[in-house]
């Protein structure tokens, strides 16, 4: 019976150090979650609807800047604004996306490059951390899509159009640059 007891003893003793070992190296390793490529966005009203914009592509956000409108500026043109003392075109996410017309937009968001451009709109609702997207189809094939918005980052409340900066800057900016 000793003999027994002696081997239950021993099979207790390597499972318990086994168990520790197992903590230890719990705590010892990398969470998985750090490795997960995350993506930072802001979710802004543009109009009645919310959007993201992907923080890689812009160089700030603001509030209450003076816009000075310009002389023959289309729909699309608020004006210009000094910006790090250098004038930057602004433009009005709401005609971009095509909402009709309504009040002087509140926030700005710059975007990232030599010559930045800022993009106004209503309301700056919340900045998100998600895991890295590329979005998603976010129109069915007869469904209107609004221009500037190709896709949709999934989240668990449902998904939020994705605002393309590039597309915007290859439309509006970069043709007149030709």
């Amino acid at each position: 019976m000793t003999e027994a007891m002696d081997l239950s003893t021993a099979e207790s003793g390597l499972r318990a150090a086994m168990l520790r070992r197992d903590f230890d190296a719990a705590f010892a390793a990398p969470h998985a979650s750090l490795f997960r490529e995350t993506e930072e966005l802001l979710a802004v009203r543009v109009g009645p609807d919310l959007y993201a914009m992907r923080v890689a592509e812009l160089a700030g956000l603001h509030a209450d800047r003076k816009i000075t409108p310009l002389p023959n500026q289309t729909r699309e043109q608020l004006g210009i604004v000094a910006v790090r003392g250098v004038l930057a075109p602004v433009l009005d996410l709401r005609s971009l996306l095509g909402y009709p017309s309504g009040p002087a937009p509140r926030w700005l968001v710059f975007t990232r490059g030599a010559e930045p451009v800022g993009l106004a709109f209503d309301r700056f609702e919340s900045h998100l951390r998600v895991t890295r997207v590329q979005g998603l189809p976010l129109f069915r094939a007869g469904e209107h899509a609004r221009p500037h918005v190709l896709g949709a980052v999934p989240l668990p409340t449902g998904p939020l159009p994705l605002i393309q900066i590039d597309s915007i800057l290859a439309a509006v900016v970069r043709p007149k640059e030709r």
